[in-house]
């Protein structure tokens, strides 16, 4: 036996190792492990905001809630194989026949079934490549998509020609003659062109300062494609 095909076979049992002690959901835990290496998953290409991705086998890829996201394929080491379902667990896509998720866009959005969330957190879901045969399944790997929040981190603001900075968890403080725009909204989503706001009049927010400043409480609240994901507080005050 050569090196190389040493190699290879080590290689290939520590696959089946971490196949097995990664966390596989619900009856995936019941299917059989690939035991020929042409079955065993490759990778499987996504596509986020109209961008392509590849996930190695039983490696995660971060999504924030809000972004366009599709499991184009699954991809096998043998390619002239073809796996039957690509599930992403945890999701129930309404216009996808169950347990298949292929070229469907999922509504990242919409919180998943967290009971099949394979993380402490709820966070992180498997898509699992699978094929029946007969009365048992063959799973052939799993990725995982981990779905989080986006953040927001500051908002440059000119107010009166003057840069000042918004920040979640301080209260921004205006007065109602103060000139204000928006120069821009610091987050960690991509396209920053994504993002919308708008301002809401809020009741019992900071009572005992709105007293004293003898001013109205309002909300910032910042959106991503009708997802509401981070709210400033301000006080307004001489209206």
């Amino acid at each position: 036996m050569t090196l190389k095909v040493m190699i290879e076979k080590l290689a290939f049992s520590l696959s089946l190792f971490l196949m097995v002690a990664w966390t596989v959901p619900g009856s995936y835990k019941y299917y059989r492990q690939p035991d020929k290496k042409g079955q065993k998953l490759s990778h499987v290409v996504v596509e986020v905001n109209g961008q392509k991705k590849i996930i190695e086998a039983f490696d995660v890829l971060t999504v924030l809630r809000g972004d366009d996201f599709k499991l184009v394929e699954a991809i096998l080491y043998d390619r002239l194989q073809i796996p039957e379902q690509v599930n992403l667990v945890g999701y129930a896509n309404p216009r996808a026949k169950a347990g298949e998720d292929r070229g469907q866009l999922v509504n990242t959005k919409e919180l998943f079934a967290e009971k099949w969330a394979v993380d402490d957190d709820k966070k992180v879901f498997a898509v699992a490549v699978s094929t029946h045969s007969g009365s048992s399944g063959l799973l052939h790997g799993v990725v995982y998509i981990k779905l989080e929040m986006p953040s927001l981190y500051f908002v440059d603001v000119l107010v009166n020609h003057k840069m000042r900075v918004m920040r979640p968890g301080e209260v921004f403080i205006l007065n109602a003659k103060d000139k204000i725009k928006i120069n821009e909204i610091r987050t960690n989503i991509e396209n920053s062109k994504d993002v919308g706001f708008q301002v809401v009049k809020v009741d019992n927010s900071y009572e005992k300062e709105r007293h004293l400043r003898k001013a109205e409480s309002f909300e910032v609240q910042f959106k991503r494609n009708g997802l509401l994901f981070a709210k400033i507080p301000m006080l307004v005050e001489g209206l």
